[in-house]
């Protein structure tokens, strides 16, 4: 285990330290921190400057200042098996980093579950449990901390990705526990948005690895966001699936996404990329996380052909020569989230419960930051339109578990 103590680094430094091995099991894809991206222009007016820590204004950075001086021993549990959510490791580390910039006397140790394994990834939670004061674990194979939570009343945990359950497999809350799963098809439906409003061809693309449940969820927000589009933005899109990459559900329909299938890694990816840029794609959307090395591989060899990102900026692994493809990122802001579940910590004010996230807490958005980006300002402005529409309920893109489709959503 590597352990580090109070830095006093700036954040972006502390970033590049560790991004490289977090990011190994996302390709290499160069995620990277979210000053400056996230908060919709129409949020940053009303927060005036005063908002929380979670709620601030990514052009003011995050701020844990003054908010909890108590030390705390903390420890950031991953896994090898972390794949679907790749990019949480790097933002939970992210958060947790930015807490102790401002509270020097606490540490932060990293720990690593190398096989993968549901079962080894407990009891690794549980080895952290044993010495440390918060334990961070990231992705759903942490999901069985739930059996050991009550064996450590005076241990807060953090649980990204998923909800407890217990030694039966049934999802429990725990006092001790605060766990969350972002609401990532409104990230989804952001990126369907902006593919059909920026396309010059007319066709734009999911792709995934596999058709997990995380993957799923963008894959159908993003449809939900090209229908929108289609319906009251003035768009013509076509959502491309081609048949040797489609996934059907149950009943035989496609479900609009591409998939790879997840065991060639980065070079699947680029494959099945190349065939949707072949086919005249010129947007395709990185429906998991780990996708986006592939896609902005093939999108290099292209002239024209662009890629959305998803979970964090990774605009600067889409240079390629004397251009970037990378349109847009879209964003699950976990880093925020960790810091200030830390700060309600050192406060003696955590919560324990299980929590579904998105735009209405600043959760989730999109990469508009000059420079980070490649969206023509009118795109801009549509989306930090539809950003309040998701956060009021207005919007309600489809998902695994709305019950609505991607052409019968909420706000269609």
């Amino acid at each position: 285990m590597k352990n580090r103590t109070g830095y006093l680094v700036l954040f972006a430094a502390v970033f590049s330290l560790t991004v490289g091995t977090l990011l190994s099991g996302c390709g290499g894809s160069g995620a990277q921190k979210p000053d400056d991206t996230a908060q919709t222009e129409t949020e940053q007016e009303e927060s005036g400057g005063e908002a929380s820590a979670e709620e601030t204004s990514g052009k003011e950075g995050l701020d844990a200042s003054n908010l909890g001086k108590a030390a705390m021993k903390i420890a950031l549990v991953t896994t090898s098996g972390n794949t679907a959510m790749c990019d949480y490791d790097a933002a939970a580390d992210d958060g947790a980093e930015l807490f102790i910039k401002d509270n020097k006397d606490s540490t932060l140790t990293l720990v690593t579950e190398e096989t993968g394994d549901a079962a080894a990834c407990v009891e690794k939670a549980r080895e952290a449990a044993a010495d440390h004061s918060v334990v961070i674990c990231s992705g759903p194979l942490f999901s069985g901390i739930g059996s050991i939570a009550a064996d450590y009343p005076d241990v807060r945990f953090i649980l990204a990705g998923a909800f407890p359950t217990d030694g039966s497999g049934e999802e429990v809350e725990c006092e001790n526990v605060y766990a969350l799963k972002f609401k990532v098809e409104e990230a989804g439906f952001l990126a369907g948005a902006a593919a059909a409003l920026e396309t010059e061809t007319g066709k734009v693309a999911a792709l995934g690895q596999s058709a997990d449940t995380y993957t799923m969820d963008h894959v159908f927000g993003f449809v939900s966001g090209v229908n929108y589009a289609n319906k009251h933005l003035g768009t013509a899109a076509e959502v491309v699936s081609l048949p040797d990459y489609a996934y059907e559900n149950e009943s035989g329909a496609n479900e609009g996404g591409n998939f790879s299938g997840g065991e060639g890694g980065e070079e699947a990816d680029a494959t099945a990329a190349a065939a949707l840029y072949g086919d005249g794609v010129d947007i395709i959307f990185a429906a998991s996380p780990a996708s986006a090395a592939g896609i902005v591989k093939a999108a290099a060899e292209t002239e024209t052909g662009k890629v959305i990102a998803s979970d964090s900026d990774k605009y600067d692994a889409g240079a390629a020569g004397e251009r970037n493809v990378v349109l847009t990122s879209v964003l699950c802001r976990l880093d925020r989230v960790v810091m200030k579940r830390l700060v309600d910590v050192s406060m003696e004010s955590f919560e324990g419960k299980n929590e579904l996230i998105g735009a209405d807490t600043n959760a989730t958005g999109y990469v508009f930051k000059e420079g980070r980006h490649q969206l023509k300002p009118e795109t801009v402005t549509a989306l930090d339109e539809l950003a309040g529409k998701l956060s009021s309920g207005e919007i309600v893109p489809a998902s695994t578990v709305s019950g609505t489709g991607s052409d019968s959503f909420t706000g269609l």
